[in-house]
């Protein structure tokens, strides 16, 4: 299945929201956290789709991993800035969590 941006967009944000939402719901509240994951994907999303795939003359799955391992990097971040409450380790790992699942459905359903 070709999946577009848009679709993409709006899977990645949901799988993220509901992950984020499990590990951190305890420490931090729920606008937060679907305002958080939102902004995470509105600034890496674009690097991961267009930039990255653009400017990198390499295969496709180095390309992907190489987008991703960024999108992580920003994301954790992030994270850990913005979840404060939930202390860095939580951040962290809610970060991880979220991109994890988030590029296996996308593979899973490309």
């Amino acid at each position: 299945m070709e999946m577009t941006f848009a679709l993409a967009f709006v899977l990645t944000n949901l799988l993220e929201m509901l992950v984020a939402y499990f590990l951190l719901r305890k420490r931090e509240g729920l606008l937060r956290i679907l305002a958080v994951v939102l902004l995470c994907n509105l600034l890496t999303m674009p690097y991961v789709w267009f930039v990255f795939p653009a400017l990198l003359r390499l295969p496709y799955f180095t390309v992907l991993m190489l987008s991703e391992l960024f999108a992580l990097f920003l994301e954790m971040i992030i994270y850990c800035s913005a979840f404060r409450n939930a202390g860095a380790l939580r951040a962290t790992l809610a970060a991880v969590a979220a991109n994890l699942v988030s590029l296996l459905a996308g593979l899973a359903l490309t």
